[in-house]
């Protein structure tokens, strides 16, 4: 659990800088209320970073965890990545939506925009630190060769036999 709270520590520190180059950029045009659409957006893309990478190592440990085969081993390390994406996209989409329907003043304040920003700059580094915790599944063949044995057997190395 140590690595996860420093990854989530990673990501939102990277939040931090995105949200505050974006914010300083935006504020040219609408004013100081971008910085405070910037923290907000840093904050809702941060949230759901972190609860991604989260599940993402749960699921991930649960996997590793169990004695079964290395099919529902993948399968629950599919389950976790998508259920992370799910809460990765959802929660900002339904964030921006809200704010929409109430005519909120952030959105007027670049929110969007900087909602973007920070969703982009978290993709790539959540992902691949949500990499990190995933074990493949072991290949039949403990060396990861092909078992020349068998090819040559069926004629499929070249040679007849």
């Amino acid at each position: 659990m140590n690595k996860v709270l420093k990854y989530i520590l990673l990501l939102n520190l990277c939040l931090v800088a995105a949200s505050t180059i974006g914010s300083a950029w935006v504020s040219r045009s609408v004013g100081s209320q971008a910085y405070v659409a910037g923290a907000a957006a840093a904050v809702v893309v941060g949230i759901a970073g972190s609860i991604a990478l989260v599940l993402t190592y749960l699921y991930c440990r649960q996997s590793d965890s169990s004695t079964s085969s290395s099919s529902s081993a993948g399968s629950s390390n599919v389950t976790g990545i998508l259920l992370a994406m799910l809460v990765r996209m959802g929660l900002p989409l339904l964030v921006v939506m809200l704010l929409m329907q109430t005519k909120h003043p952030l959105m007027q304040a670049g929110f969007f925009g900087l909602l973007t920003i920070n969703y982009l700059v978290a993709l790539p580094i959540e992902t691949l630190l949500s990499l990190q915790f995933i074990n493949p599944s072991k290949p039949t063949n403990p060396t990861g060769q092909c078992d020349s044995g068998r090819l040559s057997e069926s004629g499929l190395n070249g040679s007849s036999s």
